[in-house]
């Protein structure tokens, strides 16, 4: 009887201790955002992202001579009526500017999943990395020629893929709504361009785009 006294206090202890174990163990839910959002509110899964990618092109905008103060990023799994388009200060890890940016007609698809291509006539969106060339004034105003780094947007320059502005986005969220779609080029507010001109300009090595899903 007392075996049985001792045995039953001994596993009561056992079972207090792992849960107090337990209670101090820490949270994994993947990786720890570092990044100041800048009292932009983003779904986690976007931060995520935007917190691997800024550490992956840190290093690939040092390694290759880019500007290593800010660069830009385009996020073509987030809707486009959504802030998609992050401009982050790699500096001091935040987030300075978030706007809507459009992504290639071509890039729609009927599962609304979107497509993405390199290839001329397919007015798809071409992922990868992409310097940001000369200013020169087109169509639609103000553009920057954007050079693909990458296989997936090698073509970029003979597609005329450049970063431009246009009325038909708007500077303000407009989710569930999307923004107007381009022929493949990554389209910004007329506000955002002006704001992203003299952070292009004022720098002697080239400003990288990333645009990734």
């Amino acid at each position: 009887m007392k075996t049985r006294w001792f045995l039953t206090l001994l596993m009561m202890a056992l079972g207090s201790t792992l849960a107090m174990a337990s209670a101090d163990e820490p949270v994994r839910d993947g990786p720890v955002p570092v990044i100041k959002t800048g009292g932009f509110r983003l779904h986690e899964s976007t931060l995520q992202k935007l917190t691997q990618k800024v550490a992956q092109i840190r290093f690939f905008a040092a390694a290759n001579g880019y500007n290593t103060e800010r660069v830009f990023l385009a996020d073509m799994g987030v809707s486009s009526g959504q802030y998609r388009f992050f401009v982050y200060n790699l500096r001091n890890d935040s987030l300075e500017m978030a706007g809507l940016v459009s992504h290639g007609i071509g890039s729609n698809s009927a599962t609304g999943k979107l497509r993405f291509s390199n290839e001329a006539g397919s007015y798809q969106t071409s992922l990868g990395k992409y310097a940001i060339g000369q200013s020169y004034q087109g169509k639609f105003g103000l553009a920057f020629k954007l050079n693909g780094l990458d296989q997936t947007n090698s073509r970029a320059y003979e597609r005329a893929v450049v970063l431009h502005a246009n009325d038909c986005v708007p500077n303000e969220e407009i989710a569930p709504l999307g923004v107007c779609e381009s022929l493949g080029c990554p389209i910004v507010s007329r506000d955002m361009l002006a704001k992203l001109q003299p952070l292009i300009s004022k720098t002697s090595n080239k400003t990288l785009l990333w645009i990734y899903e």
